[in-house]
């Protein structure tokens, strides 16, 4: 993510590894069947990083939780063996483990899929 302080653009890196365990409901459908998903997701970090314009990326995996608990709410079409899908992604844990700030994460994702 990326926020700007006093003219300065400042950059937050989390990498995760992340396990969704999330239930599907199909809906009955002719050649298009709709559907939704949600559930759990636990995020466990790789990597964290923090850079300020102009100067080098500190690393600051020590200020941040091992691991991210989410829920996950989403839905889309499945086309045949084809699908589309948008997820939202909702942090539920503070991700700073520092007592002087507080960060969640939340995301949106499309996803295009093909099964075979």
């Amino acid at each position: 993510s990326t926020a700007e302080f006093e003219d300065i653009d400042l950059t937050f890196n989390l990498t995760q590894f992340q396990v969704p365990l999330l239930f599907k409901a199909k809906f009955a459908g002719t050649s298009v069947t709709p559907f939704v998903v949600f559930g759990p997701a636990f995020g466990f970090k790789i990597d964290a990083e923090f850079e300020a314009e102009g100067f080098d990326a500190e690393d600051i995996s020590d200020e941040t939780e091992s691991v991210e608990f989410s829920l996950i709410i989403g839905g889309g079409l499945q086309f045949g063996p084809a699908s589309v899908e948008a997820r939202y992604d909702w942090g539920l844990n503070d991700i700073d483990s520092t007592e002087l700030e507080s960060a969640k994460s939340s995301t949106f994702s499309i996803l295009f899929g093909y099964g075979f």
